[in-house]
């Protein structure tokens, strides 16, 4: 199965509180996003729109690190969304593809 239209974005939000783990998992002192954390949010999305099916993952491609800075003093907010057939995660106020 492939991720439809049916909704065209799935938002996930990165706090502190929810995400404490993110402070040890650093490059060069600073906080990023885990693949296998992208990739459950890939999956839960899929789940979401397909509750009741095997979900699997092809074909992941990491285009740029997902870095948190000013992490855990701010909160980020990133988006999964379907842009010309393929689900791509960004930050929501950014744009920048990851």
């Amino acid at each position: 199965y492939s991720l439809e239209s049916r909704k065209s974005s799935f938002h996930f939000k990165v706090t502190h509180a929810d995400y404490p783990f993110l402070m040890s998992h650093v490059i060069q002192t600073t906080p990023v996003i885990p693949a296998c954390l992208a990739l459950d949010w890939f999956l839960a999305s899929a789940q979401s729109l397909y509750p009741n099916q095997t979900i699997a993952c092809r074909n992941l491609k990491v285009l740029k690190g997902i870095q948190l800075i000013d992490f855990p003093q701010r909160d980020f907010q990133f988006v999964i969304q379907n842009q010309a057939q393929e689900w791509m995660l960004h930050e929501a106020q950014s744009n920048t593809l990851h």
